[in-house]
């Protein structure tokens, strides 16, 4: 019974995180290709937010910058108070 009743609880708290909004996602050494795919595939943003998004982190390549412990919400208010 109790192992039913944990099984159940992790399966809860799975689906939990599978739902969280894609403007809590933080970019790590070893998941930007993840983020990246989620934002653009995501309901959670405008088209215009996808769109200063992929600007950025396409600055940030291309430039070398780290994104690493930003969140998707932090590059996109960097961006809309940077004037990016």
């Amino acid at each position: 019974m109790r192992i039913r009743l944990f099984l159940l609880s992790a399966l809860m708290v799975l689906t939990l995180a599978a739902c969280g909004n894609v403007r809590e996602m933080k970019f790590t050494d070893t998941n930007h290709e993840e983020v990246i795919g989620e934002v653009l595939q995501s309901g959670d943003l405008t088209d215009d937010e996808k769109t200063q998004f992929s600007l950025v982190v396409g600055k940030a390549q291309a430039t070398g910058q780290s994104l690493t412990g930003k969140s998707v919400a932090d590059i996109l208010n960097e961006s809309k108070a940077g004037g990016q």
